[in-house]
């Protein structure tokens, strides 16, 4: 195992068997920094789709699968919950069934056919890691924390549709801790190589954080292009990027 101030990795060993040859899911918690992180890996030259939505940077061809919807939409927060509709225009929450499922099949194998390496970002698989990661070849994960109050405080405040309750507040704030729960122990159950990224040494330290980021994914990054990811972390909001080719 390896912790740093602000990234860690679990289950090293297997995790540098994989690296080059992995499949790298990143996820967390809605507001929580998958859009910041999963930028600066794009910006480092690391493949995460064709199909990523430009502020966000979700991976929309894997989102509506997992998601279980069909139509999607320009209004999004960043777990892509908004985004991503049914053809009535409502949301909709329920389990995967095994049609999302042979999708999701069929959406990695294409990825696997065109691409030794790859990632995408999913922010709600942090409810489905059991599910989802025995269909990854070489499965790694990428797990971004940020405070649940932190997360609630930012809903409370960027969200349109946030009735300003307290009881509102208090459900973001359990929604978010469970999810973290739950995906941590999901990790631990699976034994899955992963990498546990502090949000707010990020947004505060980012050298800390992309740095051995790099190193560990083995990315080759110009100095000055880690200056200006690291430049950018600490700008709150999100960052936008067009679709890049595959590395």
């Amino acid at each position: 195992m390896f912790l740093g101030k602000g990234l860690g990795i679990v289950f090293e060993e297997a995790f540098e068997r994989r690296v080059g040859k992995e499949t790298l899911l990143i996820t967390g918690s809605s507001r929580g920094g998958t859009s910041a992180i999963t930028y600066a890996l794009r910006r480092m030259g690391y493949f995460l789709g064709d199909n990523c939505n430009a502020r966000n940077h979700a991976d929309m061809d894997f989102l509506a699968t997992v998601m279980g919807r069909k139509r999607l939409d320009d209004d999004d927060d960043d777990s892509g919950r908004s985004r991503v509709r049914s053809r009535s225009g409502r949301l909709r929450n329920r389990p995967l069934n095994d049609a999302d499922l042979d999708e999701f099949r069929d959406l990695v194998a294409r990825r696997n056919a065109a691409h030794e390496r790859w990632g995408c970002k999913l922010a709600p698989a942090t409810r489905m890691l059991k599910v989802l990661v025995p269909v990854l070849r070489n499965p790694a994960c990428l797990l971004i924390y940020r405070s649940p109050y932190a997360i609630g405080l930012s809903k409370s405040r960027r969200n349109k549709n946030h009735d300003g309750s307290s009881a509102r507040f208090l459900h973001d704030i359990s929604r978010n801790t469970s999810q973290y729960v739950r995906a941590t122990e999901h990790i631990a159950e699976l034994e899955l190589p992963s990498i546990l990224i502090d949000f707010v040494v990020l947004q505060t330290r980012p050298e800390e954080v992309l740095a051995p980021l790099a190193e560990r994914l083995r990315l080759d990054v110009p100095a000055g292009l880690m200056r200006s990811i690291a430049q950018d972390m600490s700008t709150p909001g999100y960052k936008e990027l067009p679709p890049t080719p595959g590395a």
